[in-house]
């Protein structure tokens, strides 16, 4: 028999899969017919309303649902000419501009005392913020 509960007033059946290294546990409702969910989820014959990982690192859950007519936001117009004002350079040109920017830039923040660090100073510097954040890490997705 298909386990079912009551999620939010919602009836919901459970589904299960694993996916990228999870095990994941999802609760659909087949009174909503629609195959969507959250993240990568979807498929399943209903909405789904909850997906939980099995470790229970992660918890997606459907908290609230607005109808379309009630969204607020504000409409804007596209303008074509916002996309074909262009000006014509050369590759030199455009190389030679992007460089004083830069400078610019740079100079500005040297003279507000920050330390401009370019190069390999760099990339070991980048190395090793990569390596001090995998401690923290804990992807969503385990494997390709």
């Amino acid at each position: 028999m298909d386990e079912t509960k009551v999620i939010n007033t919602v009836n919901c059946k459970k589904a299960e899969v694993t996916f990228k290294g999870r095990n994941w546990i999802a609760w659909y409702s087949p009174e909503i017919p629609l195959s969507y969910g959250p993240y990568k989820f979807s498929g399943l014959p209903g909405l789904i309303i909850k997906i939980t990982d099995d470790k229970g690192e992660f918890d997606f859950e459907l908290v609230k649902s607005i109808p379309t007519a009630k969204l607020k936001g504000k409409l804007i117009t596209v303008k074509k000419s916002r996309y074909t004002e262009a000006i014509e350079t050369t590759q030199a040109k455009l190389k030679e501009t992007l460089k004083n920017a830069e400078a610019n830039a740079t100079a500005v923040l040297a003279s507000q005392g920050t330390t401009i660090i370019k190069g390999q100073e760099m990339a070991r510097q980048r190395t090793k913020e990569k390596e001090e954040n995998r401690k923290y890490e804990n992807p969503l997705e385990l494997s390709n």
